[in-house]
């Protein structure tokens, strides 16, 4: 049986130590792995963001993304557990539009990685990254039953 939270620790503190050695792998658009997009969520690239956590972490990207699904540190949606989610995101002036395969972490998990192993000492602001409105309807259902990234991540910019 697998101890869930000794890997959670282990992905936490080698997150914390990438971001120590470079702050751009989190909240920059166009170039992190995953940047806040509300108070409650980041919004990570694919695979991208799981394959270098498991790497930073020396586990392996099944099982990082088990844990992090198990424990509820992943979005998932329906009886698959699906984890990712096509989406328009938008940033920058002017507008930079990019369609990407993307997942939400729980920022709780982000941020105690910063903040305990990152030497962050303040949480990481939201980003200037929203998410297409067209995309609305979808993300709304991937977030059915649980609470859904909040009305200001998204725009109406294209």
């Amino acid at each position: 049986m697998k101890d869930y939270s000794a890997i959670i620790d282990r992905l936490q503190r080698g997150l914390g130590r990438a971001y120590r050695e470079s702050g751009l792998i989190l909240g920059l658009p166009g170039t992190s792995v995953a940047v806040k997009i509300d108070p409650h969520y980041y919004l990570a690239v694919m695979p991208g963001f799981l394959n270098r956590l498991a790497e930073w972490a020396g586990v392996f990207p099944k099982s990082t993304l088990e844990a992090l699904l198990r424990t509820g540190n992943l979005v998932s949606s329906g009886p698959q557990r699906t984890s990712m989610l096509p989406v328009t995101v938008v940033w920058g002036s002017p507008p930079v539009t990019r369609r990407i395969n993307a997942c939400f972490v729980l920022a709780e998990f982000v941020d105690r990685a910063l903040k305990l192993y990152g030497d962050e000492p303040a949480l990481p602001p939201v980003a200037d990254l929203r998410l297409d409105h067209g995309d609305r309807d979808a993300v709304y259902a991937f977030f059915q039953d649980k609470t859904c990234i909040d009305k200001t991540a998204f725009t109406a910019h294209v």
